[in-house]
Parts: structure tokens; C-alpha cells; sequence
């Protein structure tokens, strides 16, 4: 009789329904490539652009919660020539602010994607041509950082996720470059960002997994020795 009872209990867990998760992404921004600039899906700041990610299909199961991951990279080329007639110690900062924005339920991811360094220059050199020993030419210099949203329960609607499309974000970037050092520094700062996100959705699923029907088959497998023993 026991084990009738477990065989039961066993196809019962079984076909309970199961947590599930599926993983769309990475997907990049819609952005075209600068002229002259070598990667794919980079702009250059200030620009809004957009990432669509596929939405949850709800023949999957029910939708319980979302993560979305958000990753913005800074790209910048820099120019310097100190024209001082003393030397500097050039500080060079390449910074672009990322945000991925979905406009329906009113969250935000934002990155801050900054590299800086310092280069000492000598006196002016006499020749503005952005090198020699007062000047300098640093092309890519990148940061990459990237964050991450989960939906809250009773604050985000799930719906917006739920379908056989795609879901449109919005992505703002906003560059902040900059340079310092003497009184009399010219200079020259390109900024490009880019971004991608990904979006985890964990859900309970209607279907029994493989693993789930083996589960079962052990239960009745189980079951059909209890009877033969019995018979005999």
C-alpha cells in the first residue's frame, strides 16, 4: 500500500507544474557605424537609439519575473598639444553616460562608462601636430560597465513582456569627455558609446520537462512491479 502511495505522490510532483527560466540576448542597439570607425553598432554621443528584445512566449508557461542585463561600452579618440611654454601633465578623461529606458513601465538601467589617464608633455614644441614631445594622439580608448534590472512584483506589468514579438527600449548616450591641463591646451575629443541587453525570464511551466516525465515513468514502472509481486 505504501508504496501505491509513493507511486501517486510521485506522478503528482511530477506533473506539478515547474520553475523554468529561458535567456534572449545579447541583443545590440540599433545604431550605424561613425565614418572611419572600425566597430560595429557604435554612435557617436549624443544619440538615442533603440534595442528590441524578443518578448516571453506565453505558451511557455506563466510569466513570473523578468531580468534585463544592460551592457554600455565608451569608445573615444583624443588629441593634446600643450602650447604652454612650461610643461604639463595632461589629465584625459573619455566618459559616456549609457541608459537603456522602458518607457512603459517607467524603470531605468544606467552605466557610467569612464577611462582616464594622465600624460606628461613637455614645453611647446613649435609644431601643433598633436605629437613630438608636447603633444599626443591616443586612439580607442574604451571602458565597458555593465548592470542589471529585475521586475518588481505588483509595481511592473509582465504583459508588456508577454507575447510573439519584441519589446522596444530606449537607449540614450550621453558623452562627457574631457581634458585639462595648462592654460593654453588645444585639443581634440571624438566620443562613441555602445550597448546591448539581455533578458532572463523565469517562469512556471505548463509542460512537464523531460526530466519530468521520467520521474513519472519511474512512478509507474514502480507501480507495475508492486501489482506482478502481488500477482504472484
Amino acid at each position: 500500500m505504501k508504496i501505491i502511495r509513493l507511486s501517486i505522490l510521485l506522478c503528482l510532483m511530477a506533473l506539478a507544474a515547474s520553475a523554468s527560466v529561458i535567456t534572449f540576448g545579447p541583443v545590440y542597439m540599433d545604431a550605424p557605424s561613425p565614418s572611419g570607425f572600425a566597430f560595429p553598432n557604435f554612435g557617436q554621443t549624443n544619440f538615442t537609439s533603440v534595442i528590441s528584445l524578443p518578448q516571453f512566449d506565453p505558451t511557455l508557461g506563466t510569466l513570473t519575473s523578468a531580468t534585463f542585463s544592460f551592457t554600455g561600452t565608451v569608445s573615444g579618440n583624443v588629441q593634446f598639444e600643450n602650447e604652454d611654454p612650461t610643461p604639463q601633465t595632461v589629465h584625459v578623461t573619455v566618459e559616456a553616460i549609457l541608459e537603456l529606458d522602458d518607457t512603459t513601465n517607467g524603470w531605468s538601467i544606467s552605466v557610467d562608462a569612464k577611462n582616464q589617464f594622465d600624460r606628461a608633455t613637455t614645453a611647446y614644441d613649435g609644431v601643433e601636430d598633436f605629437g613630438g614631445t608636447s603633444g599626443f594622439t591616443v586612439n580607442d580608448v574604451e571602458d565597458t560597465k555593465t548592470d542589471q534590472y529585475t521586475t518588481i512584483d505588483g509595481l511592473d506589468d509582465l504583459s508588456v513582456y508577454t507575447g510573439t514579438g519584441t519589446v522596444e527600449f530606449t537607449v540614450q548616450a550621453t558623452g562627457f569627455s574631457n581634458g585639462t591641463g595648462g592654460a593654453s591646451l588645444i585639443r581634440h575629443l571624438t566620443t562613441y558609446g555602445a550597448s546591448n541587453a539581455s533578458v532572463t525570464y523565469d517562469y512556471i511551466s505548463d509542460v512537464p520537462e523531460p526530466a519530468t516525465w521520467g520521474y513519472i515513468a519511474i512512478s509507474l514502472v514502480g507501480f507495475a512491479c508492486f501489482r506482478l509481486r502481488r500477482r504472484e
